[in-house]
């Protein structure tokens, strides 16, 4: 991609990645008027680019130096070893699917506040999402099904063995039909063949991911979608906007340009300004905050701008 300085000013939400928090994010404000823009690292798979076996290693993990574009990015650290999702979908690629709700001990917690009955207040946020990520109950036992049923027989446990409640398509096995879950809006989809191959791609289109759900309604509106695209820098105006720093291609591990875009090589782009709707809201969406503590602000002296709070 060639190197260019773009001023979008008049775009009012970025968000940085494409997985749960951002594509929800991204419907949403793109449904209550908001220009919203995603950037995301990883690119955009179709269902036949999926790995057809675990071997296929430049299909599953991603090594741009090695030229690999998989779905799943390890990452090393003195303490922890982080296996993420990458792509547009984020960890809904390669996630197994599988959804649970909450047991009511989970919110009598000393973290949870205990004026709250917080199973009523969330249920019908989580019935949403379950609507939208197309929840439903595994109807065909397999022989691993049977073990663990012997196994939680044996330890005494057996009321506790029930099916799974997954994101996917339990239609005909292999079989397309249209668009199931957003009365004709959404792609059309395909039964689950029970290949097991969940968390490497699914090749059929059966797994609810989140290009298959919001972020595909999100694109209906408009939202912009970048793959192979990385936000590496945040940069605070005196008007309140940011300019955000961003590196194309499929490595996309160059650090970023100058502030003012004025030097930017063949492969790195200046997004501009992006403004906040109105103070307090955010006008950048940054996950993992953890993960990325900081983000290098091109001022005098290097200084770094913690990613937290006001963001």
């Amino acid at each position: 991609m060639t190197g260019s300085v773009e001023r979008v000013s008049e775009r009012e939400v970025l968000a940085v990645g494409s997985g749960f928090g951002e594509s929800v994010a991204a419907l949403r404000l793109a449904e209550k008027g908001y220009r919203v823009t995603v950037v995301e690292t990883g690119r955009r798979w179709q269902q036949q680019d999926f790995a057809g076996s675990a071997w296929q290693v430049h299909r599953v993990l991603w090594a741009p130096w090695l030229g690999w574009q998989g779905i799943l990015r390890l990452r090393v650290r003195r303490r922890l070893v982080a296996l993420t999702g990458i792509g547009v979908g984020g960890g809904s690629l390669a996630y197994a699917g599988v959804h649970y709700r909450p047991d009511a001990d989970v919110f009598r917690a000393a973290c949870w506040d205990p004026t709250v009955n917080w199973g009523r207040e969330l249920a019908p946020y989580y019935a949403l999402a379950e609507r939208m990520l197309g929840t439903a109950q595994v109807a065909r036992a397999a022989a691993g099904d049977a073990a663990l049923r012997k196994a939680a027989e044996a330890l005494g446990m057996a009321d506790s063995v029930h099916a799974t409640r997954v994101g996917i398509h339990f239609g005909p096995p292999g079989q397309k039909v249209a668009d199931p879950y957003f009365a004709g809006r959404g792609p059309s989809r395909a039964g689950c063949t029970e290949c097991g191959r969940c968390t490497i791609g699914c090749q059929l289109g059966a797994k609810n991911s989140l290009d298959h759900n919001y972020l595909y309604l999100a694109e209906q509106l408009g939202v912009d979608v970048r793959p192979l695209t990385t936000a590496r820098a945040l940069v605070p105006l005196p008007d309140g906007s940011w300019q955000v720093h961003t590196v194309h291609g499929r490595g996309a591990g160059q650090r970023p340009c100058d502030a003012d875009g004025a030097s930017c090589c063949p492969r790195r782009r200046c997004l501009g300004h992006r403004r906040a709707a109105a103070p307090p809201f955010a006008a950048v969406l940054v996950p993992a905050v953890a993960r990325a503590r900081h983000h290098r602000a091109n001022e005098p002296g290097g200084v770094r701008h913690r990613v937290g709070a006001g963001i």
